[in-house]
C-alpha cells in the first residue's frame, strides 16, 4: 500500500532559491505532493527546466489562491529582499492552521529579509546555510525559536562535479558581477546596509582597471531585477542570462560585491576579488570575504593590491559540507 504524501506548497522568486529547489526537487517529490509556484527572476530560471512542473505566480493574489486551491499541510518560502509576497503566505497560512518553513540561500538575505523588511511577520522555521549563520541570527534575534542549520544544497552540489578545465581564450578577459542593489533599496536603505551599490562599484572597478598595464577585456553580467546600472553603459559587453559555468571559465578575474556568483566562480578555481568601495560598519555580505577564505577589497588601492596577487589555490569552503538530506529532513 502507497503511503499518502503530505502535501508541500512551495513558492519562490528569486534565483538563489530557485536553484537550491531546482537541486533538491527529486528528493522533496519522494517525500513530499508538490505544488511549486515562481515569481519574478526564478521564472525565467524554471523555463530552463521543463521537467520540474511548476506554476507562474505574478502577485500575491495569484500566490493565495494556489495555496488555498492546494490546501498544503506545509509551506517551504525562499523569497528575496523586500518582497511582499512571503508575508503574506506567511499570514494566510498561519490563518489555515499551515506551519511555514522559510529558507535562506545566503547571509545577506538575512539581515534584508527577515530584520528589516519582515521582522513582524517571520515563518514557524528558517533554515539558514551555515552554523556562523545560526549564531548571527541568535544574536539579532534571540527570542526567535525555531531555527536550523540546513546547508546550502546548490553550492554544495558545484563540489561534487569534476572539475572543469579553463578556457582557452585571450589573457585579460575580466567579469564584473553586478547586483540590483539600486533597484530594490532606497538610497537611505542603502546607506544604511551597504554603503555602496552597484553603480559605484562598477565605476570604482572600470577606474582601477584602466591604471593597470595589461589589458583588460570587460564584461558585465546583470542580475535579471536591475536595469539602473544597464542603460549607463552600454558599451560594454552585457548580458542579463545566466551563464553556464563552461562560459564563465573563459575569465580570468572575475570582480563583484556579494552575489552567490561569486562563490560559483571561486569553486570552479578562478581568480575572484570582492569588491566593496565605501563600505560601512555593516557586516560584510559576502560569504567568502566574511568568513575568510579571501581578503574584501573596500577601496581601489585595496582592489590594485588584489588583483596583483592572486590566489595561488582556493580552500575548501567549510560550510558547504552539510548533506542535502539534513536540508529536506529539516522542512517538516
Amino acid at each position: 500500500m502507497t503511503a499518502i504524501k503530505k502535501r508541500l506548497f512551495i513558492f519562490v522568486c528569486d534565483i538563489g532559491a530557485a536553484q537550491i529547489i531546482r537541486t533538491v526537487f527529486n528528493k522533496l517529490s519522494a517525500k513530499f505532493a508538490i505544488s511549486l509556484c515562481v515569481s519574478q527572476s526564478a521564472t525565467n530560471y524554471f523555463q530552463n527546466f521543463a521537467n520540474i512542473p511548476h506554476k507562474v505566480t505574478k502577485t500575491s493574489d495569484e500566490a493565495l489562491a494556489q495555496l488555498n486551491t492546494f490546501q498544503p499541510e506545509l509551506v517551504l518560502l525562499g523569497t528575496s529582499n523586500q518582497n511582499q509576497i512571503e508575508p503574506n503566505i506567511i499570514k494566510a497560512a498561519r490563518r489555515l492552521d499551515i506551519k511555514t518553513v522559510s529558507f535562506v540561500d545566503q547571509w545577506q538575505n538575512y539581515q534584508t529579509r527577515f530584520k528589516q523588511f519582515n521582522k513582524f511577520v517571520l515563518p514557524d522555521k528558517v533554515i539558514l546555510p551555515d552554523n556562523k549563520a545560526l549564531i548571527e541570527f541568535k544574536n539579532e534575534i534571540p527570542e526567535y525559536a525555531e531555527i536550523a542549520c540546513g546547508g546550502q544544497p546548490y553550492l554544495r552540489s558545484l563540489t561534487l562535479r569534476p572539475p572543469m578545465r579553463k578556457v582557452k581564450t585571450p589573457s585579460g578577459n575580466t567579469l564584473f558581477i553586478s547586483e540590483p542593489i539600486s533597484n530594490t533599496l532606497s538610497r537611505q536603505q542603502i546607506q544604511q546596509i551597504y554603503g555602496y551599490n552597484e553603480k559605484t562599484t562598477f565605476f570604482a572597478t572600470l577606474k582601477v582597471l584602466r591604471q593597470l598595464r595589461a589589458k583588460h577585456n570587460l564584461s558585465v553580467k546583470f542580475h535579471p531585477k536591475e536595469n539602473k546600472l544597464k542603460r549607463k553603459i552600454p558599451a560594454y559587453n552585457c548580458r542579463n542570462k545566466a551563464f553556464s559555468h563552461q562560459q564563465l571559465m573563459q575569465y580570468d578575474l572575475v570582480i563583484g560585491m556579494a552575489s552567490t556568483l561569486l562563490i560559483e566562480a571561486y569553486l570552479l578555481g578562478l581568480n575572484v576579488c570582492i569588491f566593496q568601495p565605501q563600505v560601512n560598519s555593516q557586516p560584510d555580505h559576502c560569504m567568502l570575504s566574511r568568513y575568510g577564505y579571501l581578503r574584501r577589497c573596500i577601496s581601489s588601492r585595496d582592489l590594485l593590491l588584489a588583483i596583483g596577487h592572486r590566489t595561488k589555490k582556493h580552500r575548501r569552503l567549510d560550510f558547504l559540507t552539510i548533506h542535502d538530506d539534513t536540508f529536506i529532513s529539516l522542512i517538516s
